[in-house]
């Protein structure tokens, strides 16, 4: 039994946020995600993905980065997060901090355990 039973994913291409978005390369691949956990929880946001990758999203993909993700929001203040990632202005800090802070929000809302998910998702 593996803990995303019950959980699904909706993806959709956006070939409009193609050539370098957020400094992605010209020939990533960038999509609107959204994940339904099993209890009704969701999240919704923009997934990228380098052009190396030749399918799309997967369910354990995204929430193995919500997973990640998560742990910086626990670990670190703003500050810190800014200095430990690199971040020079701080309006991208801060929305990379929120996006943290959303995908920790979103894993307890779904009652999933980002220790737990790594187990089994990284592999």
């Amino acid at each position: 039994m593996s803990l995303l039973d019950g959980w699904t994913i909706e993806t959709e291409w956006k070939p409009s946020r193609a050539n370098g978005n957020k400094g992605w390369h010209t020939e990533a691949n960038h999509y609107d995600v959204t994940i339904y956990a099993k209890n009704g929880a969701t999240w919704s946001g923009e997934y990228s993905q380098g052009p190396m990758v030749a399918d799309g999203p997967t369910l354990g993909g995204v929430v193995l980065c919500l997973a990640s993700d998560s742990t910086c929001a626990d670990v670190h203040d703003l500050d810190e997060f800014a200095e430990v990632f690199g971040y020079t202005k701080p309006t991208e800090a801060i929305a990379a901090f929120e996006g943290c802070q959303r995908a920790a929000k979103f894993l307890k809302a779904a009652g999933a355990d980002a220790g737990e998910l790594f187990e089994e998702l990284d592999r």
